[in-house]
């Protein structure tokens, strides 16, 4: 964990210095004219979001049927967003935080893998649900373009072959045993391990249906995914006004949007200069100066992600001090990633 932290600091310094170069001295002149009281409620919403990361992830493990007390998710969250974002290789790097955690916790790795999945389908629910608005809010403005329209049919065959694949693990256990099988002789046969059998599949398929009656579980994490994206589009409102950018509720939902689509799609970690490009465009056309929209785009993104990489970067750091209470009633044990898409909070 402590090279972890070391290197998302680093890498989170590096990416920033790197995407922000030609705004830092306008950020730096423009810090005296920042207004204290939005500055601060941004910072404060950003807390949130994190605070809101662990709740999602603390209904996703009741979903499963893992126990999760209130606040015990904030920590592996923060670190598997952090990783998520420096390490920008299908949520495997947080999906690999939370195995860990759930290792320290005896809990069987497919059930974990399962509550991964769960919140990963929150997560895609969520963002359904924010371009649906987006696309109605430019549809009634006589703003909505050819391009919105094709990343929404995009979208909606992703969210169709993801859905695919998890009910396919529930009706049809047999089939996704034989796959599990096959990828898992093959990894062993790469890294010449020995084949061991295991339940991962089993735990796998009965936590996923232990979900469709633990709805009530089920609700809360789609709650708090719809939350994390309201809670983004507050920030992005948060750092417009400290520095006074025109911009109200309809313009910052449509720019959160763009701006969450094009970090999706980048190849980049965290979407680290297409985020900032494609924001600070949509706030110049919406009447910002150039000057003005550079400092909104870099409050932002400290707001929306280099707060969070931090925290998650300091809480990894500071779980190798401070061990996990349940790691008291459990031995540890390093499991291997699993592997699960993880959707951007």
């Amino acid at each position: 964990m402590r090279s972890f932290a070391v290197t998302a600091i680093a890498g989170a310094a590096t990416a920033f210095a790197f995407a922000n170069a030609v705004t830092i001295r306008t950020v730096l002149a423009g810090m005296s004219h920042i207004s204290p009281a939005p500055l601060g409620a941004g910072l404060a919403i950003s807390l949130a979001a994190i605070v809101n990361r662990g709740g999602l992830n603390r209904a996703a493990h009741n979903a499963a049927g893992l126990p999760a007390e209130p606040l015990t998710m904030n920590r592996p969250s923060a670190i598997g967003f952090a990783a998520n974002k420096i390490v920008r290789f299908g949520g495997l790097a947080g999906a690999a935080v939370f195995v860990r955690h759930g290792a320290t916790k005896a809990y069987p790795k497919g059930s974990v893998i399962a509550a991964c999945l769960l919140a990963s389908l929150a997560s895609l629910a969520a963002l359904g649900v924010l371009l649906a608005t987006t696309i109605a809010l430019l549809s009634f403005s006589g703003s909505l373009s050819g391009w919105w329209l094709v990343g929404a049919a995009g979208f909606g065959a992703y969210a169709f072959v993801i859905t695919a694949a998890v009910a396919l693990v529930v009706v049809r256990r047999d089939l996704a045993e034989r796959l599990w099988a096959s990828l898992t002789a093959a990894t062993n046969r790469l890294t010449k391990r020995p084949l061991e059998p295991g339940t991962a599949v089993n735990d796998l398929a009965d936590a996923l249906a232990a979900a469709r009656s633990n709805r009530r579980w089920s609700r809360r994490a789609l709650g708090h995914a719809i939350g994390s994206k309201a809670l983004g589009a507050a920030m992005l409102l948060c750092a417009a006004a400290a520095v006074g950018a025109p911009l109200g509720l309809r313009g910052a939902i449509i720019i959160y949007a763009t701006a969450l689509t094009a970090s999706m799609a980048s190849i980049v970690p965290a979407g680290v200069g297409v985020v900032e490009a494609s924001t600070g465009a949509l706030l110049v056309s919406s009447g910002a100066s150039l000057g003005i929209a550079a400092l909104a785009v870099a409050l932002f993104r400290v707001f929306d992600l280099w707060i969070p990489v931090a925290t998650g970067a300091v809480m990894a750091h500071g779980s190798k001090t401070r061990p996990d209470p349940g790691s008291l009633l459990a031995a540890p044990a390093v499991l291997p990633a699993a592997p699960t898409e993880m959707v951007p909070a």
